[in-house]
């Protein structure tokens, strides 16, 4: 531990040892004995005296810098907790205020990469969480060979099981066909046609979907999935996997699109949705598919023209009551994708309804895309419905014809009930958050209204500085506040010359209004790897008490929890007691959280003082 713990260690032995008596060690006994008195129990064995909780981060597959940013963000309003700047993997401490009622976040973000989690306090003083980096390409590569997906049939690379049962086929006829080729040109973007590319359905009912064929040079992992939730809420949303699009041939051994020629009506002959098989060369690197000689149906047609007469394709039963509304998705299987994650719960999808990884995801709703770009289409023309997925998250050419399944039903469309705030700015002007430091000179008087001495403190990270500002001082003894960070102690100055009064001045505690303006001294340095929850009690109060030459006491922040406190640390700009008034009383939850700091329901007790008991500001 740094000097400043063991100034307050030796301060506090020597007062009661060496320049002590019988008398002030069992004066220090009633101390304690009335401020338990006070808050009617004894102290909580984990209670630190601050309103904040510490996480325990650790991180793991770090491969360059990452800014670590703890912050919160409300009504499009970021707030900064703590920062760390890491380039390896680690484990660290930040700094989170104590609050039952909001979400906290995580940013780790580097030059290509940003994760984002999601954090919820539960009540302890200290939380773990953990943060797993993407991993990079030639990871990403290993780990879709090895494949989370649980239903990959071990030396079967063509061939996998449904993750919702297939009923069978369901036939497509010539002009069929020949719809989905018209509507679905390779490489044009399908806004330049008018189509409708944000869209959710109205459902009718149960209804059938059919697997047409997917144009895609890709053939890794790809979910196809439909979401639901009553209309005009997202707080029953439900997610539904229907099966894998670009991995295999074959699901449960048939095959997922098959086409029929002329004078041919009792065959069927499999089709590909992968065509890097290629129209006259094989171009796969899969050994399986190597020389299998399926194509896909794009090139089926090109190759038998008018005699390819029919195609049939595997069909998934979605049944969604009448009235709910409908949308598709397609996720990329082994590519994690959190700041999507946090981007769609901003624009209000539940978080606790979201998967956790979240996967790339591509939403029909496209205000829910990561670039909030269409990378969906709904075409609705002769009796046919039909819709397709683009299979790339940030880039691809915008012709959504990578995935395509036709709808049975005729269901109206409507644009998603999002609201679309402004996260563009996300963190790029944020509100730096502070912190107040209220200390209590119980040797003097035995009050606890936790006032002769208030300050405020707001560390700035991106300077790595803390600003700090007086605010009151209720005691008419000497205050020198001190500071111990990184070029050792620095003795700050005397508090009541610093607001240019005397030093025998209560200032700002005798009346429910702070009349003396407040007193903005030279910020301090601040490293960034400092956090508040270990490092505010690096400001410390030296009392001169002017009863032998050469002695003094502190008043600081506890190295330890449980303890009677002469100091607490507040989060926000907190208003203090009045002068008399002991805490207990201005705040009524004090005592409770006192005596139990893990029960959230006490977190907020520094929110609500009784009228007229107090200093505002």
């Amino acid at each position: 531990m740094r000097k400043y713990i063991l100034l307050a260690t030796i301060a506090t032995a020597l007062v009661f040892a060496s320049c002590s008596t019988d008398n002030e060690i069992s004066e220090n006994k009633r101390i304690q004995n009335a401020f338990c008195e006070m808050i009617g129990d004894e102290i909580g064995p984990l209670q630190w005296w601050h309103t904040a909780v510490r996480l325990k981060v650790s991180i793991k597959n770090v491969h360059d810098t990452i800014d670590i940013t703890a912050y919160s963000s409300d009504n499009d309003k970021q707030i900064i907790y703590d920062y760390k700047q890491i380039c390896v993997d680690s484990t660290f401490y930040m700094t989170l205020p104590q609050s039952a009622n909001r979400q906290f976040y995580l940013l780790a973000k580097t030059e290509k990469q940003t994760v984002s989690k999601e954090i919820t306090l539960t009540g302890k003083t200290e939380q773990s969480v953990e943060i797993e980096m993407p991993l990079q390409l030639t990871d990403i590569t290993k780990s879709i060979t090895r494949s989370d997906l649980k239903y990959v049939q071990t030396g079967s690379s063509l061939y996998g099981k449904d993750i919702l049962p297939n009923i069978g086929y369901t036939e497509v006829d010539r002009k069929g066909i020949e719809t989905v080729i018209d509507y679905t040109e390779e490489g044009m973007d399908v806004i330049q046609k008018n189509y409708n590319v944000n869209y959710e359905l109205i459902s009718q009912g149960p209804f059938n979907v059919t697997m047409y064929y997917g144009f895609t040079g890709c053939y890794e992992p790809r979910i196809l999935g439909y979401y639901r939730h009553s209309p005009g809420t997202y707080e029953d949303l439900e997610f539904v996997d229907m099966l894998d699009t670009h991995s295999y041939d074959y699901i449960n051994g048939k095959a997922k699109l098959q086409y029929q020629l002329d004078g041919q009506t009792d065959t069927w002959y499999d089709s590909n949705f992968d065509y890097r098989d290629g129209y006259y060369a094989p171009f796969t690197t899969v050994a399986d598919r190597l020389g299998d000689d399926v194509y896909n149906i794009q090139y089926v047609i090109e190759r038998y023209g008018e005699r390819m007469t029919k195609a049939r394709g595997l069909t998934y039963r979605i049944d969604v009551k009448p009235g709910d509304r409908i949308g598709f998705y397609l996720k990329m299987a082994g590519r994690t994708n959190a700041a999507q994650r946090e981007k769609d719960v901003r624009l209000g999808l539940p978080s606790s309804n979201l998967p956790s990884p979240m996967y790339e995801t591509n939403w029909s709703a496209q205000v829910l895309n990561t670039d909030g770009k269409h990378r969906s289409v709904l075409i609705q023309d002769n009796g046919y419905t039909i819709m397709g997925m683009e299979d790339a998250n940030s880039t691809g050419d915008f012709d959504c014809n990578d995935v395509l399944f036709g709808l049975h039903a005729d269901m109206e469309s409507e644009m998603p009930i999002i609201a679309i705030p402004d996260i563009d700015g996300l963190l790029t002007n944020p509100e730096r958050h502070v912190w107040t430091i209220a200390y209590e000179d119980s040797w003097r008087d035995r009050d606890f209204d936790f006032n002769d001495a208030v300050i405020k403190i707001s560390p700035n990270y991106e300077n790595e500085t803390c600003d700090i500002t007086l605010m009151a001082v209720g005691s008419t003894a000497k205050m020198y506040l001190h500071y111990d960070g990184p070029d050792g102690d620095q003795n700050l100055g005397e508090i009541h010359q610093l607001f240019g009064r005397s030093s025998n001045t209560k200032i700002n505690t005798l009346s429910t209004n702070a009349s003396i303006s407040f007193v903005e001294i030279e910020n301090v340095k601040w490293p960034r790897n400092y956090t508040i929850a270990e490092d505010a009690k690096r400001f410390y109060i030296e009392v001169q008490r002017g009863t032998c030459q050469d002695c003094s006491d502190l008043l600081t922040l506890p190295s330890q929890p449980g303890v009677t406190p002469q100091a607490i640390l507040v989060s926000g700009s907190w208003r203090w007691p009045l002068e008399g008034n002991n805490i207990s009383s201005v705040y009524n939850y004090f005592s409770p959280w006192a005596t139990d700091i893990t029960n959230t329901y006490n977190w907020g007790w520094h929110t609500s003082p009784q009228p007229n008991t107090f200093v505002n500001y």
